[in-house]
C-alpha cells in the first residue's frame, strides 16, 4: 500500500499597512479635493459655454434686428419718395367726388326744348321758359326723381287746344308731369295767343357723364 504524499501547508506571506491613518485621511481628503476641483471647473465651463452661447444669440438678434431697421428705413424712404404721388392721386380723387357733386344734374338743353318743340303743333312756338334744375341722382331710378321743374311759355298766331298740347307734353318720355297755368286767360297780343305751362321732367335728362365717370374710377 502506497502511502499518499502527505499536504504541506504554507503558512501566508503576513502583510501589515503601515501607512499612517493620518496619511491615508490625507490622501482621502487629497481625492476629495480634486473632485471638487474637477467638478468646478466643469460648472465654470458649462457657465462659459451658457454665456458663449448668449452672447451668440444676442449677437444674431443685433443682426436681425439692424437688417430689419435697414429694411424698414428703406421702405420709408421709398413711401416718401411716392408722398407727392399719394398726395396728388388723393387731390385727383376730392377734385373727381366734387366733379360728380357740382355736375351730377349736367344736362343738355338743346335736346329738352326739341323735346317739346316736337310735341307742340306746327303753328305753336316756344317763345320763353324758365326752369330749375334738380338735384344729383340719390337712386339708380331716375324716373322717380324731378330733373327739371318749371313754366313754359308758347305762343301762337292762333287759338289751340291747350288740353291736347298738354296731352301731348304729358306723353313724353322723360315728363313726369304737366298742367297748364293760365289756360283760360289767353290774351290776343299783335296777333298772337299766349299760354303759360307748368312742365316736370324726371332726371332721365340727366347726361350722367359725370356720374359714370366716378364710378369708373371706383
Amino acid at each position: 500500500m502506497t502511502n499518499a504524499p502527505a499536504l504541506i501547508a504554507r503558512p501566508g506571506i503576513p502583510r501589515v499597512n503601515l501607512i499612517p491613518r493620518s496619511e491615508i485621511e490625507k490622501r482621502e481628503r487629497a481625492a476629495l479635493t480634486r473632485g471638487w476641483m474637477w467638478g468646478v471647473l466643469a460648472t465654470i465651463v458649462v457657465a462659459f459655454l451658457v454665456i458663449a452661447a448668449a452672447f451668440v444669440l444676442n449677437w444674431l438678434a443685433d443682426q436681425r434686428l439692424a437688417e430689419s431697421q435697414a429694411r424698414t428705413n428703406a421702405l420709408l424712404t421709398e413711401l416718401a419718395s411716392l408722398s407727392d404721388v399719394s398726395a396728388a392721386l388723393a387731390t385727383e380723387s376730392a377734385l373727381t367726388d366734387f366733379r360728380a357733386d357740382a355736375l351730377g344734374n349736367d344736362l343738355a338743353w338743346a335736346p329738352v326744348i326739341a323735346q317739346l318743340a316736337g310735341a307742340l303743333p306746327e303753328e305753336v312756338a316756344i317763345s320763353g321758359f324758365a326752369f330749375v334744375t334738380g338735384g344729383t341722382p340719390q337712386t339708380a331710378d331716375v324716373t322717380t326723381e324731378v330733373g327739371l321743374d318749371g313754366t313754359l311759355t308758347l305762343t301762337s298766331p292762333n287759338a289751340i287746344d291747350i288740353a291736347a298740347t298738354i296731352r301731348s307734353i304729358r306723353s313724353l318720355e322723360s315728363v313726369a308731369d304737366a298742367d297748364g297755368r293760365l289756360v283760360t286767360s289767353s290774351q290776343r297780343t299783335v296777333g298772337q295767343f299766349t299760354y303759360e305751362l307748368s312742365v316736370t321732367f324726371d332726371q332721365s335728362i340727366y347726361s350722367g357723364e359725370y356720374a359714370e365717370a366716378e364710378e369708373g374710377d371706383e
